[in-house]
């Protein structure tokens, strides 16, 4: 077992001792793999622990509390839990709450990992609806994390269950948030009532991360140990299988149902039996606890489906379905057939049901019933296999593969309108008379012809009518991309990406998208998983290779460049581009001879290729040719008005970029000093972060030390302010309040 395996292992015994503090090391170690090394573990925790008697609990520190953290004077302690210490503190006059690592997880083989883990998540993350971190640190050993101090209580602590309409709100909110977290690569995977706080505004925010995981960060679940709370764990979660963004949906379900019975959905004391529970995914009927109104409990028994296919895509659809409820709108989780539980409580206990003729013929009815339900688990399942055949195929272009699925799909019952337009549109008999499926019918037609902005247009409108299948999404992602609006791109390629994970397109598409929005590490994921499923795909090396530059791998980037170049007998001006990109970057004078002959080359092509003539103007500039940069740089922006980096690096250029620290960068603005012009510098800055809108984190630290160079920064501030607005709080608006705030707070404005 690792050390980090160890540690999950340990964490979750002090976390079960919380609820059940009669637990024994010897009890929870037994039948585990390893079980020595985890019990003298628990027994190294125990006797750390014991150093620090505690008369609230027998688990935590009851350390003097320090007057200072860091730069930060400690006021009070908050709360204690299983993995730390929260106070209150205070730095030049503003309050937040500080969470200290308990000292027993800092045992040499254990270090905190959790922690930190859950520090580097909730760095990526802002939102209205998360608490938002400020700063981290370590103090004598220990790391802390420092976030704003929020008032109120948490969910778990309210005195009584809030109107439906109030609980269905708060859970609209929250579905809201962890859509955002999503976004991010991540997942909660220990969303409960106790981890989220009502502010006095009635509004929810989102806290705790510690079990948050990133695709590309260690398992936080070790063989043996289940990490997070059984009482709110998906069938999936419970049972050691593997989760995705449905298992945080029906967390989330689970806290509507709370809300809006009063009642814990699992309520046993037990560890084992709520797993069993967990894993069977049995839930008592909303109604049959409280008053609950039937669009509300139909969007409870979708978002806590026991099989993830059939619960809501997304957490987003889940708060999409939960706003239509509350707008008095027809929502689109589809009505519980009223055989469904007596069919799998017969399932579960045939010899029950079997015992009269009278239950054998009520046992046929259901069956048939249950063969008849548009939502029946496996014949369900089944379809969504098939549709996703057919749309994959056709989206490669097997049409004859596509057709086969589509026949065989076409002989079920309660078909998908994307199915039948899907079906019509490649010649085969289908009744495509339906309005969804005429509007898809529709948007095929224009994709053949090419027309993606029309497209673009009614797959928004059938999103708005509630309206999707993996179909929809995959076309409404390709066009939302081709449309510029990356987020709906995002949202929708990951939605179908879900189901179509064979696409070497989809998740090439889906990988230029993020590395467009700025996430570079999640791009190369999708990139990479794109070359392994088409490794003669020109395109996908060299936008793998685009993006190992942009994280700095620079020999990586230059090996796939070159495998994009190989895979192309003609050369693609892309892989050019790329190639000659990060060989100038790598420095070597032989690459940068050999970067210099392919940009030329490109622009003999194209004078007006923009990515080339920016190309060509970085390596001008490191050259300290800074006329002929800014000349190139202007160029590619006048060609491409979306080009954020040619708009950049010019405001860099004119703001006197390295002046008064590098002796090369003096001499040539003393050769040009017609380029320093402040004015000049501000408004190309701006046009930059315009056409950035906040999508790219390491935009804003450059454009961050241009805005300090100039003497007068009103007008840089002014145009943020007018770029933010007073629209919804985006992660790409709240990037720019970001960069605003810490403009004003590095300086006296002039």
């Amino acid at each position: 077992m690792t050390d980090a395996e160890l540690e999950n292992v340990v964490a979750e015994f002090l976390e079960r001792r919380e609820g059940e503090p009669d637990l024994s090391p010897e009890a929870f170690v037994r039948d585990r793999l390893e079980g020595d090394a985890t019990l003298a573990a628990i027994r190294h925790t125990l006797d750390l622990l014991s150093l620090f008697p505690s008369e609230s609990s027998p688990l935590l520190p009851l350390e003097a509390k320090p007057d200072h953290i860091g730069p930060y004077r400690v006021h009070q302690t908050i709360g204690r839990g299983g993995m730390g210490v929260v106070y209150e503190v205070e730095r030049e006059g503003k309050h937040f709450a500080l969470k200290v690592h308990t000292p027993a997880l800092h045992a040499p083989s254990h270090a905190g990992n959790r922690f930190q883990r859950e520090v580097l998540a909730l760095t990526q993350l802002r939102h209205p609806s998360i608490v938002a971190v400020e700063d981290w640190g370590v103090h004598d050993g220990s790391p802390y994390v420092v976030m704003e101090l929020l008032e109120g209580k948490a969910l778990s602590e309210l005195d009584s269950a809030p109107p439906a309409n109030e609980a269905a709100r708060i859970v609209r909110d929250l579905a809201r948030a962890v859509h955002a977290v999503h976004g991010a690569g991540l997942l909660h995977r220990d969303l409960k009532p106790s981890n989220v706080i009502l502010s006095p505004d009635g509004s929810p925010v989102l806290i705790d991360f510690g079990l948050i995981a990133a695709e590309d960060l260690p398992s936080m679940t070790a063989e043996g140990a289940l990490l997070g709370t059984p009482r709110y764990m998906a069938p999936e979660q419970a049972s050691g299988e593997p989760v995705d963004a449905r298992t945080d949906v029906y967390a989330l379900g689970l806290i509507l149902y709370e809300l809006v019975t009063g009642t814990a959905p699992r309520a046993s004391a037990s560890r084992d039996r709520v797993l069993a529970v967990a894993r069977s995914g049995d839930l008592v009927r909303p109604r049959r606890c409280a008053d609950v109104p039937s669009p509300l409990e139909r969007i409870l028994l979708q978002a806590t489906a026991k099989e993830p296919v059939l619960r809501y895509d997304t957490a987003a659809d889940l708060g999409a379905d939960l706003d239509r409820y509350l707008q008095g709108q027809p929502v689109h989780a589809p009505r519980r057939h009223p055989w469904t539980g007596l069919v799998r409580s017969m399932a579960r206990h045939p010899a029950r049901a079997l015992l009269g003729g009278a239950a054998l013929i009520l046992f046929g009815v259901a069956v048939v019933s249950l063969l008849q339900r548009p939502d029946d688990l496996g014949r369900a399942a089944a379809a969504q296999r098939e549709t996703d055949e057919a749309v994959h195929a056709w989206f490669e272009g097997d049409i004859e593969a596509s057709q086969e699925a589509l026949v065989r799909a076409l002989q079920r019952p309660h078909l998908d309108p994307s199915v039948r337009a899907l079906a019509a549109h490649l010649g085969l008999e289908a009744d495509a008379s339906d309005a969804e499926a005429r509007a898809l019918s529709g948007v095929l037609n224009q994709w053949e012809t090419d027309d993606r902005a029309i497209a673009f247009d009614a797959l928004v409108a059938l999103r708005e009518a509630g309206h999707g299948s993996t179909l929809h999404s995959l076309l409404l992602g390709f066009a939302a991309s081709e449309h510029g609006d990356l987020k709906i791109a995002e949202r929708e390629l990951r939605t179908a990406a879900q189901h179509l994970k064979a696409s070497p397109m989809l998740a090439l598409e889906l990988g230029r998208v993020l590395l467009r929005r700025g996430d570079p590490t999640a791009a190369r994921r999708e990139l990479e998983r794109a070359v392994e499923l088409d490794a003669e795909s020109s395109d996908a090396w060299a936008a793998l290779a685009d993006c190992c530059g942009a994280l700095g791998d620079l020999d990586a980037g230059v090996d796939a460049a070159r495998r994009a170049l190989a895979a192309a007998p003609d050369r693609p001006a892309r892989a050019r581009r790329v190639l000659a990109g990060i060989l100038d970057r790598r420095g070597a004078p032989e690459e940068r001879e050999e970067a210099r002959s392919l940009f030329e080359e490109l622009l003999a092509e194209d004078p007006r290729d923009a990515a080339a003539l920016f190309g060509r103007a970085v390596g001008l500039d490191r050259d300290h040719r800074i006329d002929e940069a800014a000349r190139d740089y202007r160029k590619a922006f006048e060609v491409d008005s979306d080009h954020s980096r040619a708009a950049l690096y010019l405001a860099n250029l004119l703001s006197g970029a390295h002046r008064g620290v590098c002796a090369s960068c003096d001499a040539a603005f003393a050769g040009h000093p017609e380029l320093l012009d402040e004015s000049q510098a501000e408004r190309y800055l701006l046009q930059g972060l315009r056409a950035d809108g906040g999508r790219t984190e390491s935009f804003h630290r450059v454009a961050l030390e241009i805005a300090l160079r100039l003497q007068d920064r009103n007008g840089v501030i002014q145009g943020l302010e007018d770029l933010i607005g007073t629209g919804e709080r985006t992660p790409e608006i709240l990037r720019l309040v970001d960069l605003q705030r810490n403009i004003e707070a590095r300086g006296i404005r002039k």
